[in-house]
């Protein structure tokens, strides 16, 4: 069983595991297209809420700006 399988499981795992470190630097680089789109670019912010969190119909109508927060270790909150 790889490190990622133990991690989604609940078991101990190793974090600097290659697939886990390569999945945390995609998933920053998400959150910093997010955090820096343009004002007015709803789907390319659609786009990357999909990718992040696997949301689809539920974007499906956000024209505004996305306000999104993540913290290590709290909550995770999209207003």
């Amino acid at each position: 069983m790889g490190e990622k399988q133990k991690m989604l499981t609940g078991e101990p795992y190793g974090p600097a595991d290659p697939e886990l470190t390569a999945d945390r630097l995609h998933t920053r680089k998400l959150i910093h297209t997010l955090n820096h789109a343009e004002p007015g670019d709803a789907e390319r912010m659609r786009n990357v809420c999909r990718e992040l969190f696997g949301l689809n119909r539920l974007l499906d109508g956000i024209t505004e700006p996305i306000s999104f927060s993540a913290r290590r270790c709290t909550s995770t909150s999209i207003a």
